[in-house]
């Protein structure tokens, strides 16, 4: 094998010095934490939450799963809602009341972390119920 000397190295090529501050310019425009189709529907959500919170009256897991009620964290809402049928097989379930549930934090936490006990209990599905359809469609 025949072995070569490395490159020679000469003059680095001269850059741009316009071209490169209109570049980072560009790049530095901030990635937005929610997309304006979310922000649009966030409405609609506050509305199935208040709705899904008002016909639960409090945390459907109670006696179901194990552990008491409870919250983890003051940041979080004491009762939030948990959609049973996953973002990942049908996009628009957490804007449908029929499919979401209000749990507390501790039970919240507890289905999304055990999927297999929280299927058997009726808390995660993996497809909608026949019949339902995205908001605002007929059936």
């Amino acid at each position: 094998m025949k072995r070569h000397r490395p490159p020679k190295r000469g003059k680095p090529p001269q850059r741009d010095v316009e071209k490169t501050r209109a570049w980072e310019r560009r790049s530095r425009k901030p990635i937005a934490s929610e997309s304006k189709k979310h922000r649009d529907r966030r409405s609609e959500r506050e509305e199935v939450r208040r709705q899904v919170i008002d016909r639960d009256k409090g945390c459907r897991a109670r006696g179901i799963l194990p552990g008491r009620c409870g919250i983890v964290s003051m940041d979080r809402a004491p009762l939030e809602v948990h959609e049973t049928v996953p973002r990942g097989r049908w996009a628009v379930s957490y804007l449908v009341p029929e499919v979401c549930v209000a749990l507390c934090q501790i039970h919240h936490d507890y289905a999304t972390e055990h999927p297999t006990e929280a299927e058997a209990v009726g808390l995660l599905a993996k497809a909608p119920q026949p019949g339902l359809t995205k908001p605002g469609r007929p059936s």
